[in-house]
């Protein structure tokens, strides 16, 4: 005990000498951001399988035959479709920083995150009932009658786009995706002879975690909505519960609990700060590559794995080690 009390007073007193030298290094910074680093692929007619629903033709009119009336449709048969398309990266990403020189042989620790958005244009579309164009002959079979151009599906489409829904956002009209990303990374300072007073070139490494938007896709409809769209159901019944505000606050809570999902990862910076010497404030320039350990989104294939440039203004205190 006594051996451990005095190795720990003299790391200590280590530190706080090396802290309390002329070395020591604050800043703080604020960046705007250019986020290459998340990327989905478009999928339309992307089936929302519910493995217990079945669907029938009860409460439609019209030329039904009464062998096709009777029929339960599998949820193949007559799925409900999630598209999404049009992924692209908008005007809005910003983002900080703190560092600081606080443990010998480092030049500095930083803690830094920040907040981006992409976005894309979503559509849920469902069915609300069957037609029949022709009397039918032979094989009466759903997928027989579709195939032959006898039996028609409708379908209504339900709008997730801002602008679809009436919502205005300066630089976001379609589905918004958001990342909030926060990260420790040690970075080491590079010497450059003659300009090392101005231009501070420095690389480092470390470790992120990332909250992000989930994509309505068939494994989060199916969470939230999968007990409500259950047993044998009619056109009409379906209609109504994904028409549902109920059910429609059922999925925004599943968007919820996924949102606060970490999602862990690392990465690579490589930047440049220029600062004059005695000046505080300082302009830098930080790369960084961003490599996440899996998607950050499994259903809807949202992969993290890209480039980031943050360009921003810094209060930066003291000088790196010589």
């Amino acid at each position: 005990m006594r051996k451990s009390t005095t190795l720990l007073a003299a790391v200590l007193a280590v530190c706080t000498a090396y802290v309390g030298t002329s070395y020591a290094i604050f800043g703080i910074g604020a960046h705007y951001v250019l986020d290459f680093s998340v990327s989905m692929p478009d999928a339309e007619d992307d089936a929302l399988v519910f493995e217990d629903l079945r669907m029938n033709a009860t409460g439609f009119g019209g030329a039904f035959a009464s062998d096709l009336a009777s029929q339960i449709f599998e949820p193949e048969d007559i799925p409900i479709y999630f598209d999404r398309t049009g992924w692209k990266r908008t005007p809005f990403a910003l983002g900080g920083k703190v560092y600081v020189d606080i443990i010998p042989f480092i030049d500095v620790i930083e803690i830094g995150g920040g907040i981006a958005c992409w976005e894309y244009t979503g559509l849920i579309r469902y069915p609300t009932g069957i037609r029949v164009t022709a009397d039918p002959a032979g094989d009466t079979s759903l997928l027989s009658l579709q195939d032959a151009g006898i039996v028609e599906v409708d379908y209504e489409t339900m709008d997730l786009t801002l602008e679809g829904n009436g919502i205005r956002f300066p630089g976001i009209s379609g589905t918004p995706y958001v990342k909030l990303d926060m990260g420790l990374t040690i970075r080491k300072y590079i010497p450059v002879p003659v300009v090392d007073k101005v231009l501070r070139p420095y690389a480092g490494a470390g470790f992120d975690v990332h909250f992000a938007t989930p994509v309505p896709s068939s494994g989060l409809i199916s969470d939230a909505l999968g007990d409500a769209l259950e047993g044998q159901k009619s056109f009409q019944d379906v209609a109504n519960i994904m028409g549902s505000n109920e059910n429609a606050k059922k999925v925004t809570q599943e968007i919820l609990n996924r949102l606060f999902t970490p999602h862990y990862g690392m990465n690579f910076v490589a930047g440049l700060m220029v600062k004059p010497p005695v000046i505080p404030i300082g302009i830098y320039v930080d790369g960084k590559l961003v490599i996440p350990f899996g998607p950050l989104d499994k259903d809807a294939d949202v992969k993290g794995l890209g480039f980031k440039l943050n360009m921003g203004l810094v209060l930066h205190f003291g000088k790196s080690k010589d």
